[in-house]
Formats: structure tokens, C-alpha cells, sequence
């Protein structure tokens, strides 16, 4: 359609440039296609036979549809071929409307083929968690993507931790990539709360979880927690019948050799509790030792106490085969508990170097290994933010020193700040409600919060140095649950139980900034970037790392050299 354009006054010059002839031209396009309207009778040129393999019965079971070519050739590029390609059968569209017949010989899947022909033709398609793997498979058979970006939008949707490996076996049985990324980034991002909550984490493929172990930018608490959390995947193995113990055995001392960073293990977070009295070492490195080596055993015994009793069910029912087949699997778990002891003992324990120093005498025992503990591994994400604490002006009670005082937030648990005695963090100020505000996290895909201005690098922490395309980021939280003084977010006062995305720097006070002259204030907040140090506490380990701290080598070889110097003065021996 073309419209010429006119003017007011022919004796009008036109503009420079603007010819007079121009004409203005509109494009349209018609994007209405009435699909619902193929699936009536009369629209009907083409029988459809399917043949699938019926497992329940041992036999192929035939099913037929009726539906129309056209619309079949236009929205399937596998279907077009097998009509008008090299695959069809000659002379199929050329007989009379009710003689076509498409024979396809298809798979187990093709039971849900009614599923991908209703989404062609336009009317509502519904699937379930179990019908959804073989509605993709079909779908990317037949290049029907949009049915197959359906089933993964529904796997999307549906991902958390307490599923993850599930859908990580899935994405791996159906090769969805898109779906296998994600259970990639919520394993490296939400590592800890997926081994909390995911029943399947034992059932987890051994490559995925070396691939993830391996990882700098993995969020675990600790480096014991990784340690626990491999043991974990061992004991629960034996809940699988099919499960080779012995070969699982040969891939958690491969993961335990390249993973876990044993220079930073036996840190404070190792000490066995108080209550075990077979524990109580003087030397931290002795103790610590002791309690990693024992801890061994019972995830050990779990997996072959499972198998025992999968297998027991395939025995005689006679008492004794009974006990034989438990006796044998006790004498199996007794054996694998000592290799990896031994393993563990001699060949990862060993190497690991720790500087002790007697709290009563001050001298280093000669006990001791000859040279000072030095970090020789990259730390990971030991925390996942941090709370630096400021106080109000004076005369306000001075709650923390000068300087601040900064609270790690690490785990996968909400971290609650209040007057409150079981609160994660206390404010031991009259002003502050008993549970004033909370702050826990979850993993985000795309930027967490678009409209207020913020990039989304100042969300939370990513994993984009060792995954590229990653999108996903370990965004924190804050929810405001006091109702009286209030939690205010960069001035801001929050709607009590709201949750907000808390961006790097933010302010947090926990009374009004306009608050009355002599009202008792207590500190404020400002949320920042876990930044990795290492502090020295003279009433606990003087020399070890303590929490989640790490230097750089250059930093390490610095403070190792000073320690050496002072040892070289003779404030020690035995080194």
C-alpha cells in the first residue's frame, strides 16, 4: 500500500533533500492463524499410525491420530520430511483425503505423540513432573521447540535445592544444557543448602560433583563442610542396589585427593566438641586429627548398612543367611573405613603444615612439624557477606570498638540480628526489637532487582570466573520484622516482614535517622564484600588461620618469614 504525501502550498519550496514524489509505504503482515480451528473434522486430510513399545505388556501398541498435513509440514521440519522430503513414502499426498496414512515406528516416548500434536494445533497442552522428560525428548525429536522450551521453563520454575540433583539427572538423561547450567550454578551457588535438603545428593553423578568440588567460586562454609559433604555422598550411596561400593570408594578418594583443600581443614571449625572426652588433646593438630580420621567411619558403615539391607531382601529367609550376608558387609564397611583412614592419615594429613604454640608455656612444643603452617591453596567463598557493625555517636553505649566490628554470614540458614538471646547477632540495646531484622540469601538468574538503579554486579556474589555464561548470582536478603522501632534500608523505612535485595554498601539502621536528642540508639549496619584476613586471637589458635581467612602468596610468605624470625630470636623451639 502506497501513499503519496501532499502539501498545503504547490508553490511551496520543499526542503533540501526531501524529494517531491516521496511516498510513504506500509507493511503489513497477518499474524492470526486460528490454530484451534485444525484440530475440527473438516480440516482432517491425514491418518497418522504410531507404533510404540509398550514395556507393561511385552508387545508394540498402535495408535492413531488424524490431523492435517499442512499444518504438520509447517510447524515439525522432521514431519515435512517424512511428507514431501527424501523420507516420504511416494504417492502419499496424492491419494484420496481418507487414504493417507503416515506410518511412524516410534520409542517408549511416542505414547505422549497426542501431547505434541494438541500443541501444534493450538490447544492447551498439560504435563506433569513425570511426563515432562519424555514430552521433551519428543518435542526435540520432532524440532518442535517451542513444546521442548515449555518442559524446560517448567524444570526452571520448579529448581531449588531440595531437587536439584534430581533435575541434574534429568537435564543429563534428556541432554538438556540450558537446564543443565542452571543445576551447575544453584550446585556452586547454594552448594550448602542443596546437601542440607536435597534427598538425592547421594545419587548425584560423580563428574558433576568433581567438576563442582574443584571450584574456587564455591559458597561452603567451611572446608570441613565440603569434607563432610563428600563423606555424606559416600554413606548415602548404599541406598542405591545398582551401586558399585567399591568403585564409589576409588571416586571419593580421587575427590578427596584433587578437591578438598587440607591446608585449610584443620581450622577451628575441626575441634571435635566439648563433650567427647576421648578428644581432649592438648596439641590442636593432634585433636583436630583425631576427630576428621573418626568421623570417617560412621558415613562409611551407612553405606554398606544400606546395602545389607537391599540386599537382604534377595536373600533366603532363613536367620542364619541372614547374618552371614551382615556379618560379610560389617567385615567390608570395617576394611573400606580403614583404607580411607589410611589414606587420609598418610597421604592428606601429612603434608599439611601447623604451627602450634603451647597457650600456658608460650613455647612450640617439639611435637610439632618442622616448618611453619602455610596456606598453599586459593580460598573459596567462605562467606557469603558480611555485617560490619559502626556504632552511634557518643554518649551511646559503644558496643564494638572504633573501628567497627565485622560479622562473617556464612551456611544456608537466615542469620537473625536483635536483642534477642538466641539471635545470630545481639544488640544489647533497649532501642533494638527482639528480632529486628533478618538476612539469608537464594540464587537469582538475571538481575535480582531492575528497577532500583542498581547494576547487577552490586548483587550478591557470581561464579563467572570459572563459568562464563553464567547468569546466576547468590543474591542477599533482608527482611524487616520489627514493628515499633522499624528497619530502615538506605534511610528507607521497610514494610515490616518485606524482603529486599540487599546491594554491596548499603546502610542499615535500626532506628529512625531523625530519632529524638537523648533517645538510646544502637549501631547501624553496612553490608559488605567478605573480605578474606587473617586474625590472630591469642585465646584459641595464635599462628592458624581462624574462620575463613586467606592471603595472597605474596602475604603468606611474608607473615611465614616473620614467624620464622621470631622463632630465630628465641621466643620458641622446635622448629
Amino acid at each position: 500500500m502506497a501513499l503519496k504525501r501532499t502539501r498545503d502550498h504547490d508553490d511551496f519550496p520543499p526542503p533540501p533533500g526531501d524529494p517531491p514524489d516521496e511516498t510513504i509505504r506500509v507493511t503489513a503482515e497477518n499474524g492470526d492463524l486460528n490454530r484451534h480451528l485444525f484440530a475440527e473434522p473438516e480440516m482432517h486430510d491425514l491418518r497418522i499410525d504410531v507404533r510404540w513399545p509398550n514395556p507393561n505388556l511385552d508387545a508394540m501398541v498402535l495408535s492413531t491420530y488424524f490431523c492435517n498435513s499442512s499444518l504438520l509440514a509447517a510447524s515439525s521440519p522432521v514431519l515435512f520430511k517424512r511428507m514431501h522430503g527424501p523420507m516420504r513414502e511416494k504417492g502419499l499426498l496424492d491419494r484420496p483425503r481418507m487414504e493417507r496414512v503416515l506410518r511412524i515406528d516410534g520409542d517408549a516416548n511416542h505414547v505422549y505423540f497426542n501431547l505434541l500434536l494438541q500443541y501444534i494445533e493450538g490447544r492447551p497442552v498439560s504435563f506433569d513432573s513425570d511426563t515432562t522428560p519424555m514430552v521433551y525428548m519428543l518435542a526435540e525429536f520432532y524440532e518442535v521447540y517451542g513444546l521442548s522450551a515449555a518442559c524446560a521453563q517448567y524444570w526452571f520454575d520448579a529448581l531449588e535445592p531440595s531437587n536439584c540433583c534430581t533435575l541434574m539427572g534429568i537435564a543429563k538423561a534428556v541432554n538438556c544444557s540450558v537446564l543443565e547450567e542452571q543445576c551447575y550454578d544453584l550446585l556452586v551457588l547454594g552448594f550448602m543448602k542443596v546437601v542440607a535438603r536435597d534427598p538425592a545428593f547421594g545419587f548425584l553423578d560423580f563428574e558433576s560433583l568433581h567438576r563442582v568440588a574443584k571450584m574456587d567460586s564455591l559458597v561452603v562454609k567451611h572446608e570441613l563442610a565440603l569434607f563432610l559433604a563428600l563423606l555424606r555422598w559416600f554413606g548415602d550411596a548404599g541406598g542405591d542396589g545398582d551401586c558399585d561400593l567399591l568403585k564409589r570408594e576409588e571416586q571419593l578418594v580421587t575427590m578427596l585427593r584433587e578437591c578438598v583443600r587440607w591446608d585449610r581443614l584443620l581450622n577451628e571449625e575441626a575441634d571435635p566438641p566439648k563433650c567427647l572426652a576421648a578428644y581432649n588433646l592438648e596439641c590442636p593438630y593432634e585433636r583436630r586429627k583425631a576427630f576428621v580420621l573418626s568421623v570417617i567411619g560412621g558415613f562409611v558403615y551407612e553405606a554398606y548398612d544400606c546395602k545389607g539391607v537391599t540386599k537382604r531382601t534377595c536373600c533366603e529367609p532363613e536367620e542364619q543367611a541372614r547374618r552371614d550376608v551382615r556379618n560379610k558387609l560389617r567385615t567390608q564397611a570395617y576394611n573400606a573405613k580403614r583404607r580411607l583412614q589410611i589414606f587420609v592419615r598418610d597421604e592428606c594429613l601429612a603434608n599439611v603444615r601447623f604451627l602450634w604454640r603451647d597457650p600456658v608455656t608460650g613455647e612450640f612444643p617439639s611435637l610439632q612439624l618442622p616448618t611453619p603452617f602455610r596456606l598453599n591453596t586459593n580460598p573459596r567463598n567462605y562467606a557469603w557477606g558480611s555485617l560490619h557493625a559502626r556504632n552511634a555517636a557518643a554518649p551511646n553505649v559503644q558496643t564494638y570498638a572504633d573501628t567497627g566490628h565485622h560479622f562473617f554470614l556464612s551456611g544456608d540458614k537466615p542469620h537473625l540480628v536483635g536483642r534477642s538471646r538466641s539471635a545470630d547477632i545481639r544488640i544489647p540495646t533497649i532501642t533494638a526489637s527482639a528480632r529486628h531484622f533478618s538476612v539469608y540469601n537464594k540464587v537469582v538468574w538475571g538481575h535480582p532487582d531492575p528497577n532500583s538503579g542498581y547494576l547487577a554486579d552490586a548483587y550478591g556474589l557470581d561464579c563467572k570466573a570459572e563459568r562464563e555464561n553464567s547468569t546466576a548470582r547468590l543474591v542477599p536478603y533482608i527482611t524487616g520484622m520489627s514493628q515499633t522501632a522499624g528497619t530502615y534500608l538506605q534511610t528507607e523505612r521497610m514494610t515490616p516482614n518485606d524482603s529486599q535485595p540487599l546491594p554491596w554498601g548499603a546502610m542499615i539502621q535500626l532506628v529512625s535517622p531523625t530519632v529524638v536528642e537523648g533517645y538510646p540508639i544502637p549501631p547501624h549496619f553496612y553490608w559488605k564484600k567478605p573480605e578474606f584476613v587473617l586474625e590472630h586471637d591469642e585465646e584459641k589458635d595464635p599462628w592458624h588461620q581462624h574462620v575463613m581467612q586467606a592471603y595472597t602468596t605474596e602475604e603468606e610468605d611474608k607473615r611465614c618469614r616473620s614467624i620464622e624470625a621470631q622463632l630465630s630470636d628465641g621466643s620458641g623451639s622446635g622448629v
